[in-house]
């Protein structure tokens, strides 16, 4: 074994991992006024913006009493009231609903896509029943699916729609920004959760910074919200 392997393993004795955070499955209503869901326990809940700006979630748990009886509470808790919203799956919303693994809906380029995680992990292959098998996962099915195609990505090479694209090319750039704006067009959802951090910044700490060393970095991920945040009116 090599030393340092040796060390990083000695360091790690007995530690255990993190739970993974299960993603909330959330909807918006009809009027686009209120977003819908239940937490781990099964307790709905229901996120409005106040005229102030803020959300306040309403969470409805049940509990049984000692007689029997059901009972029902209401609690009250404004949320995401930070100056900053950090990205991830696992979070509070509008943080997780912004995510690229969270689940989506959206037709981008004639093709049918279930979250932007699976878009970006599909660029890394060039086989096309690869491709689609891809197109279809979200959360962290969609994030393992691109891992597995790491030894044949060569950090450079991408592909879309038998076109072959280099990762630091403006060309990239582009299919990025059109992407995201399919997403925006289309989904109410990300559309509410992105709009519900207007005054806040954005930033995604897990990201990583380098380019050679993925996909989509965070400043490249922050870039484009920013974007569908404040769009340029110029033709």
């Amino acid at each position: 074994m090599k030393i340092k392997q040796f060390i990083r393993n000695l360091f790690s004795f007995g530690r255990t991992s993190p739970p993974v955070r299960r993603m909330i499955p959330m909807t918006l209503d009809a009027e686009g006024r209120e977003v819908h869901g239940s937490d781990i326990f099964g307790n709905p809940f229901v996120i409005t913006k106040q005229s102030d700006g803020r959300l306040l979630k309403r969470t409805q748990s049940n509990t049984a009493s000692h007689t029997g009886d059901d009972t029902s509470r209401t609690a009250l808790q404004y949320i995401a009231e930070g100056q900053t919203v950090d990205i991830h799956s696992g979070r509070e919303f509008p943080a997780n609903v912004l995510s690229n693994l969270y689940p989506s809906a959206f037709t981008f380029d004639g093709v049918r896509l279930s979250s932007m995680e699976g878009f970006l992990q599909s660029l890394k292959t060039a086989n096309r029943k690869r491709q689609q098998k891809i197109h279809a996962l979200s959360g962290i099915e969609a994030k393992n699916a691109g891992v597995s195609l790491k030894r044949r990505f060569d950090g450079r090479r991408l592909h879309w729609k038998e076109q072959t694209i280099d990762r630091f090319s403006p060309e990239y750039q582009q299919l990025l920004k059109q992407a995201y704006q399919a997403k925006f067009e289309q989904d109410a959802l990300f559309r509410w959760a992105l709009a519900a951090t207007e005054g806040k910044t954005l930033t995604h700490s897990i990201g990583k910074s380098a380019p050679q060393d993925t996909i989509l970095t965070e400043n490249e991920f922050i870039s484009l919200l920013n974007g569908l945040r404040t769009p340029n009116d110029e033709p």
